[in-house]
């Protein structure tokens, strides 16, 4: 489907200086309920949860031009509930429910109550060109050789992997089509009620399928992703003209300290984050040109991201645009300016930066900031995570149940909500299965070419 440009209806109330940390937890709020409320507590909640998103939630008018029906979600929610009033069914009803508005930072919880069922599947799987390849076994089926990482997946139980997402997809947190693609692959077969599976496989070098029955394993056996990579700052030089960046993500050194501090002392807090940067701005600005690593960037807080922003614009650049409901509306997008002056880039050369499914947050809105005011970037990889808009945690009155949403809008330099939109890469990368088994970065490749 194709997106209409969307913009928020302007409001002519001035906006005090707001700053957002798109990643933070900011902590439950309670809230009053709606005027009537009848029925079960599990129906109540669900009614609750509609008007909360439809007063509270920062995307509504975006998502509801994109086709979302907060009725509808509603009426199903509903439905659910009514054919089984258990607790367990209620917490899959609202999942389902929240998952539906396509919110990326969105999340459900109810203490003491869990949908994770006892078992998982042997393995994980990963999205190569060639279709769907077994990234990690678990022990057992490594051992005996049931499976083998790089093997082919095409079904699972007479039902093929395409079909196993489209299911998947309906209960994953998520901004956009791609990125809720990329996490139901990632979530696949992460919990199930099955005691065996039938999968059909084709091995590396083989073009005929084969059936394997296998057994399903408890959910601690460790069957890991081998393809996921932990957050680690890496900054390394690639030849004598180029530097590597990662930061790795943008979560406060000091996390506790910073979620407690007040917002005029931050800056204080993050002090060892902006001299690290500097250190590693220092390494590398002698070079010509840089590839800043950005995937499986999850986000964190907007203040580093802003310091990493400084070492690459010029001074007055707009890092994003924000904007808040006040008195049931929402008020014009207020510019939001790095804080801490300076006189000019660290860097000034060339810039490739990559990025991912996983680029989310405020990683995404620093790619938004350099995809619309730095001068020569190019973006290698895949379409971000498209995710931002400083999430906020409610409770329902009834069950108690927590529901995450966001509620500001946040804008990138250029005008587009960082929601939905995000940065598309101006070269797209998809592993194929051997370069993934032979550990072949082509994305790092294809940015070493973009910046040549």
């Amino acid at each position: 489907m194709t997106k209409r440009r969307w913009m928020p209806r302007s409001v002519a109330i001035a906006v005090g200086s707001v700053l957002s940390c798109s990643g933070c937890d900011r902590g439950p709020v309670v809230e009053s309920p709606p005027p009537v409320a009848t029925g079960s507590k599990f129906e109540d909640d669900i009614r609750h949860l509609r008007w909360l998103l439809e007063t509270k939630w920062s995307w509504r008018e975006l998502r509801e031009s994109e086709g979302v029906d907060l009725v509808a979600l509603e009426r199903t929610a509903l439905d659910a509930v009514r054919q089984d009033a258990s607790e367990v069914a209620f917490l899959s009803a609202i999942r389902r429910f929240v998952a539906g508005i396509h919110d990326g930072h969105a999340s459900v919880s109810m203490e003491g109550v869990s949908l994770r069922e006892a078992r998982q599947w042997p393995f994980r799987l990963l999205e190569v060109r060639e279709g769907f390849m077994i990234d990690g076994v678990d022990p057992e089926s490594f051992r005996t050789k049931r499976f083998t990482r790089g093997d082919l997946v095409t079904s699972i139980d007479g039902v093929t992997i395409e079909d196993w997402i489209d299911r998947e997809a309906r209960d994953v947190f998520a901004s956009t089509d791609a990125s809720r693609r990329w996490w139901a692959v990632f979530r696949l077969g992460a919990s199930t009620s099955s005691a065996q599976i039938q999968v059909v496989t084709i091995a590396r070098g083989e073009t005929n399928p084969r059936t394997v029955r296998a057994p399903c394993v408890p959910l601690e056996s460790p069957v890991p992703h081998m393809s996921w990579e932990p957050n680690e700052r890496i900054v390394r030089e690639l030849d004598a003209e180029t530097g590597y960046f990662r930061p790795g993500s943008f979560v406060a050194t000091n996390g506790g300290a910073f979620k407690n501090a007040a917002p005029e002392a931050r800056d204080e807090v993050l002090a060892q984050d902006y001299e690290s940067l500097r250190d590693v701005f220092e390494q590398i600005e002698s070079k010509s040109k840089l590839v800043l690593d950005l995937r499986q960037n999850p986000g964190g807080t907007d203040l580093i991201a802003q310091a990493l922003a400084r070492h690459l614009l010029e001074p007055g650049f707009v890092y994003y645009s924000l904007s808040s409901k006040r008195d049931g509306l929402w008020v014009n997008p207020f510019e939001q300016r790095p804080r801490v002056g300076y006189s000019r880039p660290s860097f000034g050369g060339k810039l490739a930066v990559l990025i991912d499914a996983r680029t989310f947050s405020t990683a995404d809105n620093l790619a938004c900031c350099l995809r619309d005011s730095h001068p020569d970037v190019r973006f290698v990889g895949q379409q971000t995570g498209s995710g931002s808009g400083a999430p906020r945690t409610f409770e329902l009155p009834s069950t108690k149940a927590r529901v995450t949403f966001c509620t500001m809008r946040v804008y990138a330099p250029g005008g587009k909500p960082v929601e939905g939109y995000g940065v598309r890469p101006d070269v797209e990368v998809l592993r194929t299965r051997d370069e993934v088994l032979n550990d072949i970065d082509v994305g790092l490749d294809a940015a070493l070419r973009s910046l040549r």
